[in-house]
């Protein structure tokens, strides 16, 4: 650990903004799980290319036929990142949102009415509503799969729910509101062993441990670059191949299409047709330097083993403090924690730790469902990654205490 330390202290030297203060104190930034901060290497990326690469893909010039590489290489170390067989099988969009749209647009052929299309109780609204509006639209029912009172998915009823009539099962890899990670393998083993087509929301996952998509044998899994210390504005959606060649485009435009005419159109196969008009190409591109920065850690550091000794640290040290409540308590989570402290508005408490400088999220993180099944209206929520410190919590804890001391 003494080693792991200092290597921790080093990697913060490549995130400026932890360098920042906030109302004159140092930034403590525990809102990872609503965006995560950006390494230096994304930054100079988007300068680079900006500076000596900024073209058009797909054209003759050196310009050109240079990004149309380097866009293609990051598609395939995405690939490589995710466990995917072929490059083909990775789509860029605008973020994980826009990459359920897409499917629940692709996958309206599936449905008919009184079909089904499973969800669960811990989804983000962003994985409820796209199949909320398929639902209505073609007069088909969504049936929600519940939690156990751990926040893990209840595989018992979730096994009991699906039937004949359940075409599509979407569930999130990792509950954003409380950090549990979900039994993917398993529950897509079951849905296809119902003939279900199995989306996946791996946002809060793929930042904080490695992700084999083709070990869970799952259909589709999205995520946001923005999570994963990557840029704003850039999504993955991995489908497998089969599969995505099948879908019409969601969006149609120029750089998708074979041939065109006023007559008619013929489209190219994915991942290109999926991927109309001109790309986020200098984030995209900066986001495949931030997953080699990324994996480069991985490998000489155990992160995912640091993430959680901070994860059991802040765990013990919240619990000691009279009337906190943490909502969400298997085992097996990310570095996040969402509670609530008996006569304290987590509105409040969240006020005071930013003028201490401490960043921290309170509402209902969009998942209005899950909160209001535990009782409540919001939580407050810390969200940790690897370049959190152990000193960073003793300073929230001790603020938090200061902070009970006036709100109560």
């Amino acid at each position: 650990m003494p080693q792991t330390l200092e290597f921790i202290f080093k990697i913060r030297q490549d995130f400026p903004i932890l360098r920042a203060k906030i109302q004159d104190k140092d930034l403590v930034y525990f809102d990872n799980a609503a965006t995560t901060q950006k390494p230096q290497v994304l930054i100079d990326s988007l300068s680079e290319y900006y500076s000596k690469y900024n073209a058009n893909t797909h054209s003759q010039h050196f310009l050109a036929s240079n990004l149309t590489l380097e866009y293609e290489n990051v598609r395939s170390g995405i690939a490589l990142f995710l466990g995917a067989k072929l490059a083909d099988e990775i789509v860029f969009t605008k973020g994980a949102t826009e990459s359920l749209n897409l499917l629940a647009y692709c996958l309206e052929t599936e449905i008919n009415p009184e079909d089904e299309i499973l969800i669960t109780q811990a989804e983000h609204h962003a994985n409820i509503l796209p199949w909320q509006r398929l639902v209505q639209e073609k007069q088909a029912k969504l049936v929600v799969a519940p939690m156990l009172s751990s926040g893990k998915i209840d595989l018992t009823t979730f096994q009991k729910l699906l039937n004949p009539k359940t075409k599509i099962v979407a569930f999130t890899h990792v509950s954003n509101v409380l950090g549990v990670v979900n039994e993917v393998t398993e529950l897509t083993k079951l849905a296809h062993k119902n003939g279900s087509l199995v989306v996946i929301d791996g946002t809060q996952a793929v930042g904080h441990f490695k992700v084999d998509v083709t070990q869970i044998n799952c259909d589709f899994y999205v995520f946001s670059s923005h999570k994963v210390f990557g840029p704003m504005g850039v999504g993955v959606l991995y489908g497998k191949q089969k599969l995505l060649n099948g879908f019409q485009p969601y969006q149609v435009g120029g750089e998708m299409v074979k041939t065109v005419s006023f007559e008619t159109t013929t489209f190219q196969e994915s991942p290109q047709k999926f991927e109309a008009g001109t790309q986020n190409f200098a984030d995209i591109i900066a986001f495949g330097k931030t997953l080699q920065y990324l994996q480069n850690l991985r490998q000489g550091l155990d992160l995912e083993s640091y993430e959680q000794d901070l994860l059991k640290y802040t765990t013990s040290q919240l619990l000691q403090i009279p009337g906190l409540i943490i909502h969400g308590t298997a085992n097996q989570k990310i570095p996040l924690i969402s509670f609530t402290i008996e006569s304290v508005d987590s509105l409040d408490l969240a006020t005071f730790l930013d003028e201490q400088g401490i960043a921290i999220r309170v509402g209902s993180h969009c998942a209005q469902p899950l909160i209001k099944s535990l009782g409540l209206t919001s939580t407050a929520r810390i969200s940790l990654a690897f370049y959190n410190t152990f000193e960073e919590v003793d300073f929230m804890i001790e603020q938090i205490q200061r902070a009970l001391k006036i709100l109560r």
